[in-house]
């Protein structure tokens, strides 16, 4: 319980006075009324003590008179109210007063010790006495008897009972001075707390009465009145409290009139603040504004530039592609791979810019296949074969044995990081190599991933550490200067690190001014429970094979593959007359072989003493590599950069051995479906586009009808009936989404119509799909592109003829052994484990479809369609990879609904045929 000061000091004062008032007042009290007590008993005994002696005679005589006296002696006392006396038998002689019925049974029970008894009564005191004689022989008396008659002495114990008397004293007079007692105590003690009272009031004033004027004086100040002061009347320990507290509140008063002068200068100085920024807000607005509009600018910029620049090399790369499939001579075909490659690296600009904006953007996604790095980095390096040869570089690549040769990741995000860094490295480098290395960086067995490690080593100009610093920012490149000697959007490693760390790895280089550079980086890859089966293979095996390499990575590179394929492989020099005999003999040709007289002769003297057949390894395009064969004498030839495939199908060739097949990833080698009675409406305004698209679609047995803007489009889907429309957007009169529009409300305008534009912005996609278009495709097209769009959107039932029967299995072991190397046991295995997940694959893709989780849905069917790619299950794959197609593009319900149906059905025939192979 919390007291205040003035309880306490209250409490202190008032409690020990009443317990000392009350303990007195009780005690004298009682004490008092113990007296009286004692005063009427002493009195009673005084009376019957005299009235004993005086009434001997009376009762032993029966002399009533005489008793009458005694009687009335005893009355005559003060506060006596009856007198009585009573024989030996206790009867009645004598009374006066009120009537004593009877002698107290004390009195007779105290004879024998004449002893006084003493009992209160309803009116007061009785006090009784035994009346005794002393010894004498009375004959008077014969029926006495005289053996209690005799005295024997004059000692009370000895005489002989005569009677009784007893007298009743009146306790009224007691009672009246008790009470009256009682009532002067409490008198006395309430006049003493009274007086206690006072006092404790009185101090309790004293100290409370200062020291909550001290409080109220400190809330004041609490509460901000720095002006307030102590103001009491008191001594001692109060007037030093007080006079400190007046002290403190004059230093807070001094103390908050400065800060307050502060404050309002602060406020001063932050309300010109404020109108500063208020200012700055008002130009910051207004240069987002300019930002924003900057922005749409270069948006539509990108847009018109995609637009412009991919309209005419939609017909190039077409063209090409079409050409390319026609007989031509070697210097045909190598004009047409320049002006193929020329137009690739344009559309690689512009893909770069594009890439660029997703990643601004954050809308860039990477997707995950099953490939081969080996494959994936031999495609790259052979896209800068020319460049290499027009410089006399040598590109060489090392896999090390510890990289799994099949992984799980973004194929073409990954090559797109090898192709921007090797050509770098072969832009900056004049002479010497580009060494490109593919390790295992870590391998946790517990974990789901690989980090792998890949470097690109070149011996061109280096950096210094100025140009090291601007390496990694947009738009700019190591050599500013006007005159630049190397071109390039100056975006490759920008978009190389931040693919890299998507991939979830990281980029780096070491480099140094006129030394060459070395540019790596890291990335994670899904694990596929398989082993290197291309490292078992030992086509070549006992073969000896004489290899002249004079760079020494190529030179290990080499020796390491060869002997992998089980051969073994013998060093030589120049000059080659100590060569032993071998089976074959492999001679690198660079551009400085070619101006050496010495080893032209050298090796035509080999050649005319060894019996083996002499291939070489030639750093030039096939035009060039066939004229050097011609020149010196080879048997066969192989350009560099070193394919594996190719290497070893000429190896093989050479020394009449079996080829196993090496089935490529990237590329999906599949039998185009014959399309029949489909009728296809294609509308471009441009003539070259127009006609590619035509000629595509016939090639697939598609009947092509032809419009050149939007308003002919109409006419024609007025006049008759089409299956799909492929509508070009940008035309002249109308364009693209007006005339969908019109189309998608005439009777007929049911028909799919497929946007055919050469934006590739993502939000164009959203833009158009929203305007009503039903799909989109990006320019340049290709067979694949509008193969992919015919499958989804015409009915397969009616309308295609494919080249695979109905007939064909669900498994196609032959197919299967070919992807694992000719290696039956790890086909078997590879599938055992597509057969044990089929069952919870499938129901989590039913799971997806009815929950509508159409993302989930799609990754599961992604994950399919990679476990399909090397089990040889073509069936169950396409229709893997349809599911997959028709998720991406976020189909109709019944579309998904019937390609699940397609992927059920054909898991059910894996799943009935599988127990003959595992």
């Amino acid at each position: 319980m919390k007291w205040g000061i003035q309880t306490r000091v209250l409490i202190l004062t008032l409690v020990p006075a009443m317990i000392i008032s009350l303990l007195i007042g009780v005690y004298f009290t009682s004490m008092r009324l113990h007296d009286l007590a004692d005063n009427l008993k002493n009195r009673g005994i005084a009376i019957i003590l005299q009235v004993e002696p005086a009434s001997e005679f009376g009762i032993f005589s029966g002399n009533k008179p005489a008793l009458q006296g005694v009687m009335n002696a005893a009355l005559s006392e003060p506060g006596v109210r009856a007198i009585a006396f009573f024989d030996k038998n206790q009867k009645l002689i004598a009374k006066a007063g009120p009537e004593i019925a009877e002698i107290p049974r004390k009195i007779t029970e105290d004879v024998k010790q004449h002893h006084i008894s003493m009992e209160d009564t309803p009116y007061g005191v009785r006090f009784g006495i035994p009346v005794t004689i002393g010894e004498a022989i009375i004959e008077d008396f014969p029926d006495s008897d005289i053996e209690e008659g005799r005295i024997e002495s004059q000692d009370k114990a000895t005489q002989q009972l005569i009677g009784f008397a007893a007298i009743e004293l009146d306790t009224t007079s007691l009672k009246l001075e008790q009470y009256q007692t009682l009532i002067t105590s409490s008198a006395i003690v309430l006049f003493g707390l009274f007086i206690s009272g006072l006092f404790a009031v009185r101090m309790s004033r004293d100290v409370t009465y200062p020291i909550m004027a001290i409080s109220q004086t400190v809330e004041r100040i609490r509460e901000g009145q720095y002006d307030s002061r102590c103001e009491i009347n008191a001594s001692g320990e109060l007037e030093s409290l007080s006079t400190g507290i007046n002290s403190m509140a004059v230093a807070l008063q001094a103390a908050h009139e400065e800060l307050q002068q502060n404050i309002d200068q602060a406020t001063a100085d932050l309300r010109q603040t404020l109108e500063t920024i208020e200012i700055q807000n008002i130009e910051l607005e207004l240069a987002r504004k300019d930002a924003e509009a900057a922005s749409r600018v270069k948006s539509e910029f990108l847009a018109n530039m995609s637009h412009e620049i991919r309209t005419p090399l939609n017909g190039i790369l077409g063209f090409l592609h079409l050409l390319s499939k026609s007989e031509l001579s070697f210097d045909q075909r190598d004009y047409l791979n320049t002006i193929n490659q020329s137009a690739s690296s344009l559309l690689n600009i512009i893909n770069d810019i594009l890439d660029f904006s997703k990643i601004e953007a954050g809308k860039l996604k990477l997707e995950n296949t099953t490939f081969s790095i080996r494959d994936c980095m031999e495609e790259a390096m052979t896209l800068f074969a020319p460049n290499a040869y027009h410089k006399g570089i040598e590109l060489v690549l090392m896999v090390y044995d510890d990289v799994p040769e099949m992984v799980l990741s973004d194929a073409l995000r990954i090559k797109q990081i090898a192709t921007n860094l090797i050509s770098n490295a072969v832009k900056f480098t004049q002479q010497g190599s580009v060494v490109v290395r593919v390790m295992l960086e870590q391998d946790e067995p517990l974990q789901k991933e690989w980090l792998l490690r890949m470097s690109i080593t070149d011996t061109g100009i280096g950096l210094s550490p100025e140009q090291q610093k601007n390496l990694f920012k947009a738009f700019s490149q190591g050599d500013t200067s006007i005159t630049r000697k190397f071109g390039g959007t100056g975006l490759g490693l920008v978009i190389s690190q931040k693919l890299v760390e998507q991939l979830g790895g990281e980029l780096g280089f070491e480099s140094d001014a006129g030394e060459g550079a070395t540019f790596w980086f890291t990335f994670r890859v899904g694990k596929i429970k398989e082993t290197h089966p291309t490292h078992h293979m030992t086509p070549l095996l006992n073969a000896h094979i004489a290899l002249y390499q004079p760079h020494p990575t190529a030179k290990l590179a080499l020796q390491h593959l060869i002997t992998g394929w089980g051969a073994r492989v013998t060093e030589i020099k120049l000059p080659f007359d100590a060569v032993p005999e071998c089976d074959l003999t492999l001679f690198d040709i660079n551009r400085d072989n070619l101006v050496d007289a010495s080893f032209h002769d050298n090796l035509k003297q080999f050649k005319e003493t060894h019996n083996g057949q002499i291939g070489l390894l030639i750093n030039a395009v096939s035009s060039e590599a066939h004229k050097i064969q011609k020149r010196f004498h080879g048997d066969f030839y192989v350009t560099k950069p070193l394919a594996r495939q190719k290497l070893l199908r000429q190896l093989t060739d050479s020394l009449g051995r079996e080829m196993p097949e090496i089935v490529p990833v990237l590329s999906d080698t599949k039998l185009a479906p014959v399309f029949l009675k489909i009728n296809v409406l294609a509308v471009d305004d441009n003539a070259a586009n127009l006609k590619l698209l035509v000629i595509l679609l016939s090639q697939l047995g598609v009947q092509v009808t032809i419009a050149h803007n939007g308003q002919e489009a109409i006419q024609q889907v007025e006049r008759q009936s089409f299956d799909l429309v492929f509508m070009d957007i940008q035309m002249p009169e109308m364009d693209g989404v007006a005339a969908t529009q019109i189309i998608k409300r005439l009777p007929n305008g049911h028909i799919p119509v497929i946007a055919l534009t050469a934006h590739a912005m993502a939000k164009e996609r959203e833009r158009l799909l929203k305007a009503g278009m039903d799909d989109y495709l990006t320019k340049p097209v290709n067979e694949q592109s509008l193969l992919r769009v015919i499958q989804k959107w015409i009915p397969e039932d009616e309308t295609i003829l494919s080249l695979q029967t109905s007939s064909q299995p669900a498994i196609d072991w032959h197919h299967a052994k070919i992807l694992t190397g000719g290696r039956e046991d790890l086909a078997k295995e590879m599938l055992q484990l597509l057969v044990e997940s089929l069952p919870d694959t499938i129901k989590e893709l039913h799971q997806a479809f009815l929950q509508e989780k159409w993302d989930v849905m799609h990754g599961v069917a992604h994950k399919l369609h990679g476990a399909c790619c090397y089990v040889g299950v073509p069936l169950l794959k396409d229709a893997a990879k349809n599911l997959e197609m028709v998720l991406m593009e976020q189909a109709e319900l019944e579309i998904i609904k019937e390609k699940l149906r397609i992927v059920e059905h054909n898991t059910q025939a894996v799943l009935k045929e599988a127990h003959a192979f595992v």
